[in-house]
């Protein structure tokens, strides 16, 4: 077993990492599940071989620093097969990697459901934006994305420090240097500060690892240029505690007045596993206003959610407003909207519900007799009835609006459910289970003889 067959077998296969860890068989990651290739157990013996073809296949590199250090990073790529970021280790002695599959064509943001509003910020000309989240959850394919829509769109000099490169952005309308930390430069502090003497016009900074690193990145923004980083943050508040908090306390409110003047925006994304194994990109958007910036000054981070929540306008989207989506049933789901903000600004919110909301759809995978799944939905279009019960918090009464709109085509979880047991495809029990009411569902079910 060679390692450049694994590599090639995980393209294939289209997975995402590839896990070489004694004491296990080799792994790919295929969608959000980890799944063994074989039942051949890696021991330490034959991981040293593997990692040693690792490195052979980088170019010969040295393997000195994973011996001395624990750790090497790296990339490398396989002519007519992908590249290839491979992070190799020593866990309990013995080497192990983990190896990320990178494509040789750029990502299209389409494909990898990427709103629009996170890749304009590539029309930005100056200032500091952040793409945040936890490791693995694809801020670096966000970012090449943006880097790549500048490339295509402007005329511009683009320096990336990145550890190690994964995209190869080649020259378009713009100029796209990318230097690779310890190979092309000592570090992300040296790198930013020998940037500013090469003329550039967007410099990307592969991480945010240091409150030095920061304070030169929002130097750089400050003279004009657009910086764009990573944060391993959930959250967009959260994110601008944790900058502030890599400070000394004499230097925080600084920051907060450096922040408040040349952040623009942050994006923080998480992979969600969906029902058929694989994951789907969920954003939280916060462009930066006057209110958020007089917040940040004034040490009330706090409030930024409710801001970032009432922003759909200025094309903010919160964290929250995705996990609203994971209700059943439509008035549900007005009250879990409602639910999310204090108690002060609830009325207000109920107002804006009813004048801007068209729909609601609500849907569960119901399981079969033959042992699939198939979805029942609920349906529900606004018309004056349910925008006033919304109004006056009568939100209980909508159910009832929805079970009589057949002939404006709404559709009630009920009435799906009951339709998918006379046509024989469920039983029973689950349409009992799956219900709004159980008890009025058996009553229904049993008239139907």
């Amino acid at each position: 077993m060679k390692v450049i067959d694994l590599l090639s077998s995980a393209v294939e296969q289209n997975a995402s990492d590839i896990f070489l860890v004694p004491g296990m068989p080799f792994s790919y990651k295929l969608g959000s599940r980890i799944v063994c290739q074989n039942e051949e157990k890696l021991f330490p013996a034959q991981m040293e071989t593997l990692i040693t073809e690792l490195y052979e296949l980088a170019g010969n590199r040295s393997m000195e620093k994973v011996r001395e250090h624990g750790d090497d990073d790296f990339s490398f790529a396989l002519p007519g097969v992908s590249r290839f970021r491979s992070s190799v280790f020593r866990q309990r002695g013995s080497l192990a990697a983990v190896i990320r599959v990178v494509t040789f064509d750029l990502p299209d943001y389409e494909t990898l459901h990427i709103p629009q509003n996170i890749i304009d910020i590539a029309q930005l000309t100056k200032g500091f934006v952040l793409v945040t989240g936890p490791a693995g959850s694809g801020k670096s394919t966000t970012l090449a994305c943006i880097i790549d829509k500048i490339n295509h769109t402007r005329n511009a000099h683009v320096i990336t420090l990145e550890d190690p490169i994964e995209y190869l952005h080649r020259h378009k309308k713009s100029v796209v240097t990318q230097r690779e930390i310890v190979t092309d430069t000592d570090s992300y502090v040296s790198g930013l500060r020998a940037a500013l003497r090469q003329a550039p016009d967007v410099i990307l900074v592969g991480e945010m690892r240091d409150y030095e690193t920061i304070q030169i990145a929002m130097t750089a923004a400050e003279t004009g240029h657009l910086v764009i980083s990573t944060l391993h943050t959930v959250g967009a508040a959260n994110t601008i505690d944790r900058i502030i908090d890599n400070f000394p306390p004499n230097q925080q409110q600084q920051i907060r007045m450096q922040i408040s003047m040349v952040m623009q925006a942050v994006v923080s994304q998480q992979l969600i596993p969906t029902v058929d194994g694989g994951v789907y990109p969920a954003f939280e958007i916060m462009f930066f206003n006057n209110a958020i910036r007089n917040m940040i000054r004034e040490s009330k981070t706090h409030q930024i959610d409710s801001v970032i929540a009432t922003g759909q306008s200025e094309g903010m989207v919160s964290m929250d407003t995705i996990s609203t989506l994971h209700t059943v049933g439509a008035a549900n789901t007005i009250d879990r909207i409602i639910d999310n903000f204090p108690p002060n600004q609830q009325q207000q919110i109920r107002m804006q519900i009813s004048m801007v909301m068209q729909a609601v759809v609500s849907q569960q995978l119901i399981p079969t007799v033959d042992g699939g799944v198939y979805p029942a939905f609920e349906i529900m279009f606004f018309n004056n009835a349910i925008r006033n019960m919304i109004r006056e918090s009568k939100t209980h009464q909508i159910d009832s609006v929805i079970a009589t709109g057949q002939s404006e085509g709404m559709v009630s979880m009920d009435t799906s459910l009951l339709n998918l047991y006379k046509k024989g495809m469920i039983t029973k029990e689950s349409a009992v289970i799956y219900s709004s009411n159980g008890e009025l569902m058996a009553k229904k079910i049993e008239r139907q003889g």
